[in-house]
């Protein structure tokens, strides 16, 4: 067992060092977030900071649950005329496509937040 303290075995891991000065209010925000990640906020800031240069190749979580949520849409508003027997003329299936289009992000965005404020998470 070694007898250096972590910052040491840290030092050597991480050489290069980035200060930054923050607010009162920003620290706060900073320490909530590491907080909520269970992270130190040194560790939380390092990991938001590379993650947010990592090349961004794959599409990002709200635009996929866009995606979904738009799927819903169309179902939803599909399935009641299909049970009922009647047709779609194509102008009626545009203009669904196009409303549906258009409220995918607010339906996203109301799924995020409702998962946000769920007190049961992790």
């Amino acid at each position: 067992m070694s007898d250096k303290p972590p910052s040491y075995e840290s030092k050597l891991r991480r050489p290069m060092h980035v200060g930054c000065r923050l607010s009162e209010k920003e620290y706060a925000l900073v320490s909530a977030a590491a907080t909520d990640a269970n992270l130190a906020p040194a560790d939380w800031f390092r990991r938001t900071i590379l993650d947010s240069l990592a090349p961004k190749d794959e599409p990002t979580p709200t635009l996929l649950l866009e995606e979904i949520e738009a799927l819903k849409l169309i179902f939803a508003s599909t399935v009641p005329p299909i049970l009922a027997g009647t047709r779609m003329q194509k102008d009626q299936s545009a203009a669904l496509m196009r409303d549906c289009d258009a409220a995918k992000t607010d339906a996203a965005k109301k799924v995020l937040r409702a998962f946000t404020d769920r007190k049961d998470r992790p």
